[in-house]
């Protein structure tokens, strides 16, 4: 249960939506879409009714007295860098806008494989392939994840909105590469993604889908429809909005070499080069977005239960023993019956189950003749990560019938927001406000199923249950932390072609996990010499607590034990950016734009699993170079080339070679017919790692650990015990190939659709470091998924 705390993260829990599988039958409804054409930039009246669709319902500063050129996508309008709407290129800051059409248009199946193709942002797989979440200039869960302004970092430390948010709910998410602590606050340590979901301002009408195959990530019998809706009444005042989604698929075998375990007295091993996928898993959910004037409410409920055919450690559950065929019923088998090593079945299902439910009330308004801003928030979170149950041993000598436990942790969230703006005279803006929200985690323990002797002989003091065959464990001691911040921020226009931003945030805890007060600074310069240059410069901070998980977990077998003491993790970057539009409406290209930017990020306190125990370690240094090169025809198609270079060192411990230095991701797609038949495609290519492993001092014979040469595993020393010395296994470079084609019909008012994922069918092994700088015992290496295929149809009504 070493890892218990992280791969909680990997479920949620079952539900039937079986009328809207009925209902959707087999259709999707898609927005009539005119071919792509000429887009003018936007003007302040025109971002101000931007940002009252989709988040603020803010003015902007005024437009350069130099406007850039119509049909440039540097004027996306964006409200992550200032809370208010500015642009792509005025914002003070690297921000990429993912919209809901462009997601759709490049056939992603989850908004973690969007946000993996923003330069910086490296696609990781972890915990068997079980979970994935992109990382940001080299750090998990370094990026805070808003949905509808509601941050969705756990208190319990698992942000996994990328993971279970249904990609069509998305409106457009805006990322921004590197701190944001000062406008943002918590866990906005190296990255933001300001998620904004649909409303009845996008969907009019009734749209659903339905889609089968095999998913992205190999599983297969995949069924998934969903259906969503939006109205708008007495004259737009009131709006309706609601989508609900179902999800079903089993998880297919993974191909793994020898797993080992060891006992005092030698070493058991269990060949199993193939383990088997188990029974259906599922997710579902439903959200709704009611707006009365300037009142919203916006809840959202998904949940997902997952049996998974791998766990910690590369276990796996016993689906098949040769056991199993006994008749116990026949006297003369008593001794056979009674030397089975999983007489109970404990150790043959896997599964976990995750679940959010979060609401947030908003009221925003407008007043002083549209120059001063009001939004104000009511929000909760209520999250939960639990195991039914998770497999921690299989059955051997000393543990008959493994180790299997049913854990549980809960983790709430509710709290309040005001962000004020206001329009000042010479051309200067102000931004302010605050936040007070509560966090707490429940107290858990976890019900193991093993005897009391032999979970003592495991490092385990339990409580017996009456059956003799299982006792309970202390997991997390309940806890709490109240937040407070006050924050203001100034951005003033000092010359047409030169805007200057500068903010301070002051962060305050209470409670019973208290921290030392957080002030952070930040300041940017934008200056644009020309409609078609633009260059910035910035300082940002940003910080992450530690979640209470990691300062309260208990100190019980397996589990790393949580550390009160734990200081913030903060992060500090220095960045510059060129933005250019190098072509534009000539010899059949719209546009051609370029994007380069530097930044160094240097990180203090950074909190990492050290002695069997978490503790704030040495700075990280980060070089992080990103490229993007955008390019759309006139004929309707586009292309993108995005390139990321990252080089990360610990202080006392050198390069950080875990993480691959270099990647690039290719997108495009092709108009084939009439903006009818797209063809769609994305090639992400990464370069190699170096996956950090622990071995003990004392041998017991060979096995094959995880070193892998040449692609195969290779036979090495067993050494289980101490885990005092390190050791690498290189994984080399991968390449993941998807295509995909979408045919319009019946007035582009229905889809068909068809998705290959990992086209080259490309196979190996890829790094389970956990992207810590610290190696964990790992000895098991995890492979990749094969090619898989999803095919379906959607239609507006």
């Amino acid at each position: 249960m070493q890892r218990s705390a992280w791969w909680s993260s990997i479920a949620l829990e079952p539900a039937l939506l079986a009328a809207l599988v009925a209902g959707a039958t087999g259709l999707l409804p898609l927005p009539t879409r005119a071919a792509p054409g000429p887009r003018a930039a936007p003007a302040a009246t025109e971002v101000g009714a931007a940002a009252t669709r989709s988040d603020h319902p803010t003015a902007s500063l005024p437009a350069p007295d130099s406007a850039p050129a119509a049909d440039d996508p540097l004027q996306d309008v964006v409200l992550s860098a200032m809370k208010t709407p500015t642009t792509v290129q005025q914002a003070p800051a690297t921000i990429t806008v993912l919209t809901g059409e462009k997601i759709e248009r490049q056939g992603h199946q989850t908004l973690g494989d969007a946000v993996a193709t923003v330069p910086g942002f490296l696609p990781f797989r972890y915990a068997y392939g079980g979970a994935s979440a992109p990382i940001a200039r080299g750090i998990l869960f370094g990026t805070l994840y808003l949905l509808d302004g509601l941050d969705m970092y756990d208190p319990a430390g698992f942000p996994l909105l990328t993971e279970w948010l249904p990609v069509e709910l998305v409106q457009r998410a805006e990322i921004t590469s590197g701190p944001g602590g000062v406008l943002w606050g918590s866990n906005s340590f190296v990255g933001v993604g300001n998620v904004i979901t649909k409303s009845a301002d996008d969907v009019n009408g009734l749209r659903a889908h339905a889609s089968v195959g095999t998913a992205t990530a190999g599983q297969r019998d995949q069924l998934r429809t969903y259906l969503m809706g939006g109205t708008k009444l007495l004259g737009g005042w009131l709006k309706l909005f609601a989508h609900a989604y179902y999800r079903t698929w089993i998880d297919r075998g993974i191909e793994m070499p020898v797993r080992v375990i060891a006992t005092e007295g030698g070493v058991v091993t269990t060949e199993r080069p193939f383990v088997t996928g188990g029974p259906r898993s599922r997710d579902f959910g439903g959200s709704i977005n009611l707006g009365a004037g300037p009142w919203s409410l916006i809840v959202h409920l998904p949940r997902v239960q997952r049996a998974s055919p791998i766990g910690i450690n590369a276990v796996a559950p016993q689906v098949n023993l040769e056991e199993d065929r006994l008749d116990c019923s026949d006297p003369t088998r008593g001794a056979l019956c009674g030397a089975r090593v999983d007489a109970d079945r404990i150790s043959r299902s896997l599964r976990y189950d995750i679940g959010v439910r979060a609401g947030i009330l908003r009221f925003r308004r407008r007043l002083l003749r549209e120059r001063l801003g009001l939004d104000a928030r009511a929000f909760f979170a209520d999250y939960w990560i639990g195991y039914k149950p998770i497999i921690g041993l299989v059955p051997f000598g000393l543990a008959p019938g493994g180790l299997a436990a049913n854990e549980l942790y809960r983790s709430h969230r509710v709290g309040a927001s005001v962000d004020v703006d206001l329009a000042l005279p010479y051309r200067t803006q102000v931004l302010f406000g605050g936040e007070l929200f509560y966090d707490w985690l429940n107290s858990y323990r976890a019900t193991l199923r093993l005897e009391p002797a032999t979970l003592g002989q495991l490092g385990f003091a339990c409580d017996p249950a009456a059956d003799g065959r299982s006792c309970t464990v202390p997991l997390t001691a309940a806890s709490n932390r109240l937040a407070g911040g006050l924050f203001a921020n100034a951005q003033h226009r000092l010359l047409p072609a030169l805007t200057l931003t500068a903010g301070s945030r002051l962060q305050l805890y209470a409670g019973r996990r208290a921290l030392d007060p957080v002030v952070l600074f930040s300041g940017a310069a934008v200056w644009s010499p020309s409609p078609a240059w633009n260059l910035k410069a910035s300082y940002a901070e940003g910080f992450r607590p530690p979640s209470l998980v990691k300062t309260d977990n208990a100190r019980v077998g397996f589990l790393i034990p949580g550390n009160p003491e734990l200081r913030v993790e903060r992060s500090r970057a220095l960045q510059g950016q060129v933005n250019t539009r190098l072509v534009q409406r000539r010899e059949g290209v719209r546009e051609l734009t370029l994007r380069a930017d530097y930044s160094y990020t240097w990180i203090t306190d950074f909190i990492a699993e050290v002695g069997n125990q978490f503790n704030n370690v040495p700075g990280i240094g980060t070089h992080a170079v990103e490229l993007l090169a955008q390019l759309a025809l006139t004929a309707g198609h586009s292309l993108s080339l995005g390139y990321s270079f990252n080089d990360s060192a610990i202080k006392d411990l050198g390069k950080l070679r875990s993480l691959p230095n270099q990647w690039f991701v290719l997108q495009a797609v092709f108009n084939l017919w009439r903006e009818r038949l797209l063809l769609n495609t994305n090639l992400t290519v990464t370069g190699s790692l170096e996956d950090p492993n622990l071995i003990g001092r004392t041998p017991f014979g060979t096995s094959r650990l995880g070193r892998i040469e040449n692609g195969q595993p290779v036979e090495e020393p067993l050494r289980i015990s101490g885990f005092t010395d390190r050791y690498f296994e290189r994984v080399g470079p991968q390449a993941q190939w998807n295509l995909g084609l979408r045919y319009l019909l019946v007035g582009r008012r229905l889809a068909l659709f068809g998705n290959a994922f990992n086209v080259l069918d490309a196979r190996g092994f890829e790094g389970q470091g956990f992207m810590d700088p610290i190696a964990n015992p790992d000895i098991v290496p995890a492979p990749l998924r094969g090619f898989s295929f999803l095919a379906g149809a959607e239609t507006s009504l």
